[in-house]
């Protein structure tokens, strides 16, 4: 049995990508002998009877999301000293102090360390955030995990120009099959206002500036000319609260309030999938873009912003979705969706094999039990 500690900087009840994967995949590693811990550096303990967290999957809060740098890192070394020897390895899944406290105390109690990088804290990026006064010495801190894991061929180039390849893991995230491709159900979509006739385009994903949501609101209006039946869905919860009442109040202005739903956070999403017709995501920034996968899982024709190096690294356009570089591009996509329902339908089934081919989630943890294992015992011997 290998026993991880995975740290994180925010957990349940914070919404955030990493900790959500985590308990996705986190059954997988169990199956194949890995159990873990979480540690989360910034969030306060929920209360006991509200903790939306299984509880055969212990979780430790620090609390630090209003204390200063300083103190988080001092903290964060305080209680590693005090428990992380009875981990094997502990995972980083995000930079939780910039002084490498956490770090430091690993490697003082001989601990091995993973961290990966998920968004924009690449080694190469993290470097770079940095004064140049203190940059060599950065250098040499980012040298203390053992191992790095990006989850996308851009964070994998960046990391590279910091860390020597053979340090530096390759692993993009992965998703669970559904049994069956999504289906059509008048009752599921009548509960949410949608009528059979309507074209329902659906995103998942927090609402805050860098996902691009009031992108695809302000796109709207040019497909509601073209399609008065169009819908878009929108699924995730508040994330920045001012951008979040900017695009509602966008909606308004736009006169778009039968066409644009808020349906908030929802415990089932697969079932959303199932009864909306094109996925459509306009992100900024992404380390990898999850929800893409989960969408072509379910057979779903996907519309994405061309990330270069994250979303064309898994979406070849024309062939398992499409990809837009502007607005332009985006309302000619999602144009060509609804005037073609074979195309959408031929999109989906080709996207549905190339994620059971190369994403299954339970062969991607095995990639990640693969690393964990050598780790642990390059480390006893």
């Amino acid at each position: 049995m290998v026993r991880i500690l995975h740290v994180f900087s925010y957990f349940r009840p914070d919404f955030t990508g990493e900790g959500v994967y985590y308990e996705k995949i986190r059954a997988h590693f169990a199956d194949r002998g890995v159990t873990g811990s979480v540690l989360a550096v910034k969030t306060c303990q929920p209360a006991a009877a509200s903790l939306p967290v299984p509880s055969d999957n212990p979780v430790a809060y620090l609390g630090m999301s209003r204390r200063s740098g300083a103190t988080t890192a001092f903290w964060l070394a305080v209680w590693l000293f005090r428990h992380a020897r009875q981990f094997d390895a502990v995972h980083f899944h995000a930079f939780a102090d910039r002084y490498f406290a956490g770090h430091l105390m690993c490697r003082l109690l001989g601990l091995k360390m993973l961290q990966s990088c998920t968004l924009d804290d690449s080694p190469g990026t993290i470097f770079m955030t940095y004064r140049p006064i203190w940059r060599k010495l950065v250098r040499r801190l980012l040298q203390l995990p053992d191992r790095y894991i990006t989850i996308s061929p851009r964070l994998h180039d960046s990391a590279l120009r910091v860390m020597p390849r053979e340090r530096v893991h390759l692993i993009p995230q992965g998703v669970e099959i559904p049994d069956l491709p999504r289906k059509d159900s008048k009752q599921a979509r009548a509960a949410l206002g949608f009528s059979p006739e309507d074209i329902v385009l659906l995103f998942v994903g927090g609402i805050c500036e860098r996902k691009g949501v009031d992108f695809l609101i302000t796109a709207m209006p040019a497909l509601v000319q073209h399609c008065p039946s169009i819908k878009l869905l929108v699924v995730g919860p508040d994330l920045e609260d001012r951008y979040a009442a900017s695009v509602r109040q966008m909606v308004i202005d736009l006169n778009l309030t039968e066409h644009v739903v808020f349906a908030g956070a929802l415990d089932n999403v697969n079932a959303v999938y199932r009864i909306c017709d094109i996925f459509v995501f306009a992100s900024h920034m992404e380390g990898f873009g999850n929800v893409l996968l989960e969408a072509m899982a379910h057979a779903l024709p996907t519309v994405s912003r061309r990330l270069a190096g994250v979303t064309d690294a898994f979406i070849t356009h024309g062939e398992t979705g499409l990809l837009f570089d502007d607005k332009k591009g985006y309302v000619s996509a999602v144009k060509s969706l609804i005037d073609d329902p074979d195309t959408r339908n031929g999109l989906g089934i080709t996207a549905r094999q190339s994620v059971m081919k190369d994403y299954e989630m339970s062969a991607v943890a095995t990639r990640y039990v693969d690393l964990y294992t050598d780790l642990v015992n390059a480390h006893d011997n």
